[in-house]
């Protein structure tokens, strides 16, 4: 006779700091000096939009492009997601219009195209990239959701500096970042992110932290110079925000929905872990046995 384990329903609760009025905040911080002085009448401003399914996503771009418009400026969104969407620029559109972030809703227009222009190199002699687009415009804001990579830790690692060389990179910079492997991601990203905020090209960066309820916790405008700093200290925020699972070690792990729209692996690997992965500082990853995917 085959006996089973006891089963427990359980339920968490975490720390809850939402942004319940995001049109205003997203008001108040393009109205602080250091980032507003960066906005001039009559600019042409490139807005970047990832792939990830963040939370308020298509409200925070839609509120900034109201708030760049009332300052004089000419918004537009690029597509900000390397390779994904296909690698085409009607892929990267439809990808945005499936998180809401289309053209009508918007108040802007979505430039997308997969041309890139070559504005540097690394210390190791990579190629850095820039959207075609973002790069003729008068100027670019950075926008993306600062939280911990699923595959290494480090001082930087998804945030607006992954969304500045990856992202404004196109097909382009993703190929030659990971093709170097985690190297590549964890170390070269970042000097490659430099160079493209030492190019004079981006106004200021906004980063995006969500609670461990996908919800909208921060949204904050960072002037460029200020971004690799400000970006370690959100991430470090968005650590303590992230939930995890109430045990260290787990058998077997039901999932029961995966996704590129989640991380790059498809889950997140922070929250459930993985077969090879062990608790790291200021992450509670368990150690697992069997993990079950269920589609």
């Amino acid at each position: 006779m085959t006996s089973y384990p006891k089963v427990a329903k359980i339920r968490q609760s975490f720390d809850r700091p939402q942004v319940t009025a995001i049109e205003q905040l997203v008001s108040e911080e393009l109205d602080k000096e250091d980032i507003k002085c960066q906005i001039k009448p009559g600019a042409s401003i490139a807005i970047t939009a990832g792939s990830r399914g963040i939370a308020n996503i298509a409200l925070i771009i839609k509120e900034v492009i109201r708030q760049l418009k009332e300052k004089g400026a000419n918004p537009f969104i690029v597509p900000a997601m390397g390779s994904h969407g296909g690698a085409t620029a009607e892929g990267q559109v439809k990808v945005l219009n499936s998180l809401g972030i289309t053209e009508e809703y918007s108040g802007a227009p979505i430039k997308s195209s997969m041309q890139t222009v070559q504005i540097g190199t690394t210390e190791e002699d990579l190629p850095v990239y820039m959207d075609k687009n973002a790069y003729e415009a008068d100027g670019v804001i950075v926008m993306g959701r600062i939280k911990p990579h699923t595959d290494f830790r480090a001082t930087i690692e998804s945030g607006i500096c992954k969304m500045a060389s990856i992202g404004l990179g196109k097909h382009d910079q993703a190929l030659a970042l990971h093709t170097l492997g985690i190297h590549g991601i964890r170390d070269v990203m970042p000097k490659a992110a430099k160079v493209i905020f030492d190019s004079g090209k981006v106004l200021f960066g906004i980063g995006i932290v969500e609670n461990a309820y996908d919800e909208t916790a921060i949204i904050e405008a960072i002037p460029t110079k200020n971004i690799f700093e400000r970006e370690a200290e959100l991430l470090q925020q968005a650590s303590q925000f992230m939930p995890s699972l109430p045990v260290k070690n787990c058998d077997i792990l039901f999932v029961d929905e995966i996704g590129k729209n989640f991380s790059g692996t498809g889950m997140d690997t922070n929250i459930i872990g993985g077969l090879e992965l062990v608790e790291c500082e200021n992450l509670k990853i368990p150690k697992l046995n069997i993990l079950l995917l269920v589609m």
